[in-house]
């Protein structure tokens, strides 16, 4: 009998949006930096590391990249806040060259003295034809507890939203007229704007059909002739 011990695949590099040899993280605007994380919500972000076959060095010529490696000592990954770990695919954190691998930060940052800005490190070592030469990649970080300028906290409580987590539909009740009119605003973790619709809200509430948005943390605003109310939510798994 052969016994067969199966891998799960920690994550997937994007190589449909980065088919080139470099680094990049998820963030949708500048893969040169890490998305915003906030204070008490669930993070993911996956980096995608492209390694070339060989390299050029001035005056000296071209060397093959036999692999690229995170070097263990003293710590490899530098800069991440309190409650977040990351983890690669391959899992021994050796990239040969020539191949599409990830490094994936995950967690949820719950420190809130470490509320601003920093910097993650991944602290590398290259093998050039066997010979190893350290090198570094570096990503600006911030960690906020609000998602940018188009988010408010609904401090009034004035917004009620379930189920939690939601899937296919999200419901919404909050106090307003008969049947008036909300302006509803959905964002995501990185501040953009993914969702934007007009709808009828009677005293009872209103459903509202998020089956567009991946798994993840939002932020609901909601614009009545009253105000202004917002809330989060998360997308569980459909």
């Amino acid at each position: 009998m052969v016994a067969i011990q199966a891998h799960a695949q920690v994550c997937t590099p994007d190589i449909a949006r980065f088919p080139n040899d470099g680094f990049y993280t998820c963030h949708p605007n500048d893969p040169g930096k890490l998305p915003d994380a906030l204070l008490n919500s669930p993070y993911t972000c996956v980096i995608t590391l492209n390694i070339p076959t060989d390299t050029t060095i001035s005056g000296l010529g071209t060397f093959n990249i036999d692999s690229v490696t995170l070097d263990r000592i003293p710590e490899p990954v530098t800069g991440l806040f309190k409650g977040l770990t990351y983890s690669a695919e391959p899992s021994n954190f050796r990239f040969p060259g020539g191949t599409k691998n990830c490094i994936i930060i995950s967690g949820t940052p719950t420190d809130k003295s470490e509320l601003g800005f920093s910097t993650v490190t991944l602290r590398l070592k290259a093998y050039f034809n066997g010979l190893p030469a350290p090198r570094e990649e570096s990503f600006p970080f911030r960690l906020a507890s609000t998602l940018g300028k188009e988010t408010l906290a609904d401090t009034e409580g004035k917004m009620r939203i379930w189920p939690v987590p939601a899937t296919q539909t999200l419901n919404v009740a909050m106090p307003v007229q008969t049947h008036s009119d909300t302006h509803f605003q959905i964002f995501n973790i990185t501040g953009k704007k993914v969702m934007d619709v007009h709808q009828l809200v009677a005293t009872s509430g209103t459903e509202l059909d998020i089956s567009g948005l991946t798994t993840g943390l939002y932020i609901l605003k909601a614009t009545t002739p009253k105000g202004v109310s917002a809330a989060r939510f998360t997308v569980g798994q459909h």
